[in-house]
């Protein structure tokens, strides 16, 4: 009995020190793993950061090329016709600038003697709508096939006759369906529209939609998914609420691939298709308010923001907001001081985004609208009786995010925004008793047996990728301010010198010390090899490995080009024709102190041509302005 008992204590105490040993185990274990989860997160979190400056920074490239536009005009003539040519160059020369009537007419007209090729094989459109034929259109797009222009034509122009008759702010009424679903921006991405419906079925009377705005660009299917939309509401248009946002705006349109997509997909159609959208684009309402208690907007608000003036404003006036064509702001002109409200109060709604800190500062990051804080959130609430505000405008990594003590909402409808896996987008489910209950989705493209540090690490390293083209497009600036401080040409420099030097050429805003490692390379007393961060580079195989530094300054300023290309190309069919040419010049003619002779015209338009088919695409317009800036250098040595 003894020996049992020593026997039993003994593995007792055995027991009992195993037992401390797996909890010190474990507890190390949990340390690990936190630290672990906490290092991945700091990396999504940086990845992120990455990817949001990139696109805001091209957001204010944006702004920066109209402004150049504007600046070339007006150093061009102090006439006051300039802001006639501002228009045809920036707007072209369009049909559907004339009074209603007559652009009714010539719409109908177009769309009636736009041919269909006995060849079609998929949906023919005409109005009204049913739900079989929409389906059908679903399923024509599922298949990844286009609709014919005529049919575009017709439901574009067949909505924007419908939205014309829309308030400013449109009142969404509940007490039918009692709920509502509310999507944020779609960008183009047919497979996250086509999940949301999936998931939360097609809109109808008894299933009500709000889309908020920033339906095309970006995505490759921005055609189809305004399509989509517009036909449901043009078969629910009690029950179907469209939302303007800033990339229901030509000019993003024109930069951001919308244009280029219709472009590509309708050729000789284009011209028409595009000026539809565009004026479809103006006569959408600017916010809705559900239910009494909820706005909608896309952006946001400001100080500033008036509902009686917003309700009162011409809003078909603004094609662009980014910068309207019918208000002068040129120096030592004085602007109409209304109009110039109106526009300051369309640009709050669509471009702002909310901050944390109180009060209200311009949007330096987009380049458009303002930062509101907490406290003009509550000032807003409290004026018009409301108790939340929903926007977009902004991706984040949930696909929704709440702000302001849960007084703002953001609401994002495109997954995998940046890169696979980089964010989950989300809808929000609304009746009359509860607070909106957001739902998460992600269209699954074969990685679903990625882990997480797998999806992160790709996404890092597009991330990294999108941010080593940065430095190469900046490379001679670079080099010049990292030489600066290298006074002693040891090719190194201290790590706070190098992150000021980042910062000021690429104002991105980013943790570069954070980033060092991902991206440059250090001497053994930890100082900055600064040439590694501008070597590596790797291109795809159209762009040469090795570039002069004219050809950089080329391939850099490649995306201001091809938008200035677009401009002249008014039929939008991937060509300049002589036509067309010699049009933007006899333009530029009226203004210009230095005319351009009939005669000379259409040498140059020949010397543009360079493989004389009798057209000028694209790459011959690049290769023109290599070969006259190679010839300037040339005649300066």
């Amino acid at each position: 009995m003894g020996c049992t008992n020593s026997t039993t204590l003994k593995g007792e105490r055995m027991n009992k020190a195993q037992y401390r040993e797996a909890l010190r185990s474990s507890v190390v274990i949990q340390k690990w793993f936190r630290r672990y989860k906490a290092r991945l997160e700091a990396q999504r979190r940086c990845t992120w950061k990455i990817f949001e400056s990139i696109e805001y920074s091209e957001e204010q490239d944006q702004q920066n090329l109209y402004n150049f536009f504007n600046e070339m005009v007006e150093k061009v003539s102090a006439d006051s016709q300039v802001s006639q040519l501002r228009e045809v160059l920036l707007n072209g020369n369009s049909a559907l600038n004339s009074d209603a009537s007559e652009e009714g007419s010539i719409i109908a007209a177009d769309i009636e003697s736009t041919v269909v090729s006995p060849s079609y094989e998929g949906p023919h459109v005409e109005m009204p709508l049913t739900l079989d034929k929409t389906r059908e259109i679903l399923d024509h797009f599922k298949r990844g096939r286009i609709l014919h222009a005529k049919y575009v034509k017709r439901v574009i122009w067949e909505a924007t006759k419908r939205v014309q008759k829309l308030p400013n702010v449109v009142n969404a009424n509940l007490r039918i369906s009692k709920q509502i679903t509310i999507c944020g921006d779609i960008h183009g991405k047919l497979d996250d529209l086509l999940t949301v419906f999936h998931k939360n079925g097609l809109p109808s009377s008894d299933n009500p939609y709000l889309f908020n705005g920033d339906f095309v660009d970006r995505g490759a299917y921005s055609i189809e998914v305004l399509i989509i939309l517009c036909c449901f509401y043009l078969m629910y248009p009690s029950d179907v609420y469209l939302n303007r946002g800033n990339h229901e705006d030509y000019l993003m349109n024109s930069r951001y691939g919308f244009v280029k997509e219709i472009q590509n997909k309708y050729k000789k159609d284009a011209a028409m298709i595009k000026e539809l959208c565009k004026n479809l684009f103006t006569w959408l309402p600017l916010a809705t308010i559900v239910s009494k208690r909820i706005f909608v907007a896309h952006g946001g608000i400001s100080d500033k923001t008036d509902l009686n003036m917003i309700e009162s404003l011409k809003r078909y006036q603004f094609a662009s907001v980014l910068k309207p064509s019918h208000i002068v702001l040129e120096e030592g002109i004085q602007p109409n001081l209304e109009a110039v409200a109106e526009w300051e109060q369309i640009l709050d709604l669509l471009w702002s985004d909310p901050q944390s800190d109180p009060g209200r500062v311009f949007n330096h990051s987009r380049g458009g609208g303002c930062f509101f804080g907490p406290d003009i959130t509550e000032q807003f609430l409290k004026k018009h009786n409301m108790d939340l505000i929903i926007r977009s405008h902004e991706c984040k990594y949930e696909g929704y995010e709440y702000a302001h003590s849960n007084t703002v909402l953001t609401v994002f409808s495109a997954s995998h925004y940046y890169a696979e896996g980089s964010n989950y987008g989300a809808y929000l489910k609304l009746n009359e008793s509860s607070r909106p209950f957001p739902v998460q989705f992600a269209v699954t493209r074969g990685r679903k047996s990625l882990s997480l540090k797998q999806i992160v690490g790709l996404n890092e390293q597009s991330a990294l990728r999108e941010l080593r083209e940065r430095f190469f497009y900046h490379r001679e600036e670079l080099l010049a301010i990292f030489q600066k401080y290298d006074t002693e040409n040891t090719g190194s420099i201290k790590l706070n010198d190098w992150a000021y030097c980042l910062e000021s050429v690429l104002h991105l805003k980013l943790p570069w010390a954070l980033l060092r490692e991902k991206l440059v390379a250090t001497d053994d007393n930890g100082n900055i090899l600064y040439m590694t961060c501008l070597e590596g580079y790797k291109f795809d195989s159209a762009v040469p490995q090795q570039l002069t530094s004219l050809s950089e300054v080329l391939y850099r300023n490649r995306s201001a080009l091809e938008t200035v290309f677009r401009l002249i190309d008014k039929d939008c069919s991937g060509c300049i024709s002589l036509e067309e040419f010699k049009n933007s010049c006899e333009v530029l003619n009226q203004f210009s102190n230095h005319k351009i002779p009939p005669d000379k015209i259409n040498d140059l338009a020949r010397a543009l041509d360079i493989n004389r088919d009798g057209l000028i695409d694209f790459n011959e317009f690049l290769e023109a302005f290599r070969l006259v800036s190679q010839s300037m250098e040339q005649n300066d040595v």
